[in-house]
This record gives structure tokens, C-alpha cells and sequence, in this order.
């Protein structure tokens, strides 16, 4: 005796509606997750270009601080040398004539 089994294959057999529902089924989840690609793409250009920005922003500061701490540098030694000159000529009027 045998008995006549049929595969899940030869039991699923589709509509040509069904096959249309499945079709546009997938063309619309495609159109969405292109759409989100499209959305993630302009947003992750936008956040390179903030992060040039920062990078640009954080570049001008650091040249600025460079700059600064040149002029007071300068200024200081300015400052003290001028203070070394006045302590010499206090300390040395005692001993110069007038």
C-alpha cells in the first residue's frame, strides 16, 4: 500500500490576485525604504557638514588662542624687561652722581 503525499509546493498554489497583491505589497515596502534611504542620506550629509563647521570653528579658535598667547607672551616680556630697567636705575642711583 502506498499512500499518495503531496509536497507544500503542489498544496500553495497562488491566484493571479494574490500574486498582484504580493507584487504591489512589495513595490510600495520598496518605495518606503528607498524614501528612508533618500531621508538618511540628506540627514548624514547635514551632519558632515555640521561637523566641518565644528571642525573649521574649532581650528579659527585654537589659531586665535595661538595668537593671543603670542601678543601676551610679547607683552610680558615687554613688561618685564621694563620693570629689570626701572629696579637698575633705583639701585644704581646711590652710587651715580647727579
Amino acid at each position: 500500500m502506498s499512500t499518495k503525499t503531496t509536497s507544500q509546493t503542489q498544496q500553495n498554489t497562488t491566484t493571479p490576485d494574490a500574486a498582484h497583491l504580493f507584487n504591489t505589497m512589495a513595490e510600495e515596502n520598496l518605495a518606503r525604504m528607498e524614501g528612508y534611504l533618500e531621508e538618511m542620506s540628506k540627514m548624514q550629509e547635514k551632519g558632515f557638514q555640521q561637523a566641518q563647521t565644528a571642525i573649521d570653528e574649532a581650528s579659527k579658535l585654537m589659531k586665535e588662542q595661538v595668537a593671543y598667547s603670542s601678543r601676551l607672551t610679547t607683552e610680558f616680556q615687554r613688561i618685564a624687561l621694563e620693570g629689570a630697567r626701572q629696579a637698575a636705575q633705583l639701585v644704581s642711583k646711590p652710587w651715580t652722581s647727579n
